[in-house]
């Protein structure tokens, strides 16, 4: 099984100390290796979402890209600095950008991408129309915001794939319709269950009341999962 060391590191944004996991920094600027470089965001739940979210899905990860594993502010080792500032959307956007902006700065020669899951998929959305010159690939499961947040793609041409449960208890499927409007060309969509949608990769389930719809198809079909990540590393 392929190995990869990970070491933290920690990044002063303007609202709070930042953790994040990724290969020593220094292999970062191996100008020999091609795999893209993805951010992974996780979700909302301060329980369960947290860099280490992704640990079971590391063999997956590191087949097709060299990840940085972000805790997002109030999530995991990260923090705010204050306890005056306010746990809000737009704070822990403005400071993943930053941190985001001040990687994608270093490097000249390397494809950078950003993957998030729930919330993590509606920040990861807002931070690739943001940066949009630093960022090449945007990956979305089951992303939250669709509805306020897709718009602000509407000048995304680049590789952009999402993984979806069609019986998504939490995020509606159906969000996908916001995202479908913005008539994105390099949309791909990666569902667990059948649908009628164009373009999909879907992974067959049952309809028997054994099978539970999910939030993480990631974890479900992990296989599913490693085919979305591949081809959107390799998407040009």
């Amino acid at each position: 099984m392929k190995k990869i060391p990970e070491d933290s590191h920690y990044f002063e944004s303007t609202n709070g100390n930042i953790h994040y996991k990724s290969i020593p920094v220094e292999k970062l600027h191996d100008e020999k290796e091609q795999m893209p470089i993805i951010f992974f965001l996780h979700g909302a739940s301060k329980k369960t979402q947290n860099a280490e979210y992704w640990n079971p899905l590391q063999q997956q990860i590191i087949n097709h890209c060299i990840p940085i594993k972000v805790d997002t502010l109030g999530n995991g080792l990260s923090h705010f600095y204050g306890r005056e500032i306010e746990e809000t959307f737009e704070i822990k956007l403005e400071s993943l950008i930053e941190l985001v902006n001040h990687i994608t700065s270093q490097f000249s020669h390397r494809r950078f991408g950003i993957c998030g899951r729930s919330l993590g998929g509606a920040l990861a959305s807002c931070i690739a129309a943001e940066l949009e010159d630093g960022i090449d690939l945007l990956g979305l499961i089951a992303p939250g915001g669709m509805k306020t947040l897709a718009n602000r793609l509407n000048k995304w041409n680049k590789p952009i794939s999402v993984l979806w449960d069609v019986k998504d208890p939490i995020v509606p499927f159906q969000s996908f319709e916001f995202l479908k409007k913005l008539n994105i060309s390099t949309l791909r969509l990666y569902t667990v269950g059948h649908t009628s949608e164009a373009t999909v990769i879907s992974l067959s389930r049952t309809d028997a009341q054994d099978v539970t719809p999910t939030h993480v198809p990631e974890l479900i079909a992990p296989q599913l999962f490693s085919q979305f990540l591949k081809d959107l590393c390799t998407q040009i």
